[in-house]
């Protein structure tokens, strides 16, 4: 059985006002985790995983940053799978019922009761006890997970003081930053499709894909490869005569030319902010992943995301 306490009163040391603030300037960004990250590591002597989720329930939950070992992240699906729902992270929500409840849970591997889960997730990898600190919200559960290892042993009552400290000003922050994360996030092509349907009802099925893929910045060759037709000519028929002209402008053309006008950042988001989205994916580490939220259950401790 899980160590598991509500927390009634909690201090935060003044070594975190420096951390608070940062925190504060990346809520959105996708250098909150990281931000996350470097709080949790300057107030203990070290975490070798830590997890930031919502959950609604036990097998309702959203993980927004994990940072973890490439082989961890290999067993997610697994987690998933096997191990999510006799995961003790559910014991802790019972003990936050209701709003701004905290309550705080460590977790040894002799907690875990099938053999394989406590073999894959702790012994084998040498993780010595998982923190959780569990903050209630209007209609979900917050929590942040910090696993030590063997080399750092398990926290000191000053660490977890200070991780609770931490939680305490951290965990409110999360739904805010799931909903900046997801305003700032470029539309999709079935989206932007959706968008033409609805504002230019008079353009076709064909019209639609091809605009749709034009605000997203995609050439003329792109479009055509993208929709396996193998005929360039026939897609710049569809966009517009405008010889010269870029494709993204050609299908703004095209549609006014239609004669209707939707507004322009309602259709499209600018090709360079798709190549910068592009270029940090490439750069992404495996062993630090920022989650999309997307709807359906995820991972409250182990686990990944899909985008919207």
């Amino acid at each position: 059985m899980s160590d598991i306490r509500q927390i009634k009163d909690w201090r935060a040391p003044t070594k975190l006002v420096a951390a608070y603030e940062k925190l504060l300037t990346a809520i959105g960004t996708d250098a909150f985790g990281a931000t996350v990250r470097d709080s949790v590591l300057a107030v203990t002597t070290g975490a070798r995983r830590i997890y930031l989720f919502e959950a609604k329930s036990c097998e309702d939950s959203t993980l927004q940053y994990s940072f973890c070992e490439p082989a961890v992240v290999d067993l997610f699906p697994a987690y998933r799978k096997w191990y999510l729902r006799r995961d003790p992270i559910g014991d802790a929500f019972c003990a936050a019922p209701k709003h701004n409840d905290v309550a705080l849970q460590r977790v040894r591997p002799t907690d875990i009761a099938p053999p394989s889960f406590r073999r894959r997730f702790f012994d084998d990898a040498g993780i010595v006890e998982r923190i959780s600190v569990i903050q209630r919200g209007d209609d979900a559960w917050r929590g942040i997970n910090v696993a030590r290892h063997a080399s750092d042993g398990c926290c000191s009552d000053e660490e977890l003081g200070s991780l609770i400290g931490l939680a305490c000003l951290l965990l409110p922050m999360l739904p805010l930053n799931r909903r900046r994360s997801l305003a700032t996030q470029p539309l999709t092509v079935a989206e932007l499709e959706d968008r033409f349907a609805n504002r230019c009802t008079s353009l076709t099925r064909r019209e639609r894909q091809v605009c749709a893929r034009a605000a997203l910045g995609m050439s003329v060759e792109a479009t055509a490869l993208d929709q396996t037709l193998g005929e360039t000519q026939r897609h710049r028929r569809v966009v517009g005569p405008l010889a010269g002209l870029k494709m993204e402008r050609s299908a703004a053309g095209h549609v006014v030319h239609r004669g209707e006008v939707p507004a322009r950042h309602e259709l499209y988001r600018r090709a360079d902010s798709v190549a910068s989205r592009k270029a940090e994916e490439r750069a992404a580490t495996p062993v630090e992943l920022i989650h999309r939220v997307a709807p359906g259950p995820l991972y409250s401790a182990y686990g990944s995301a899909s985008r919207t």
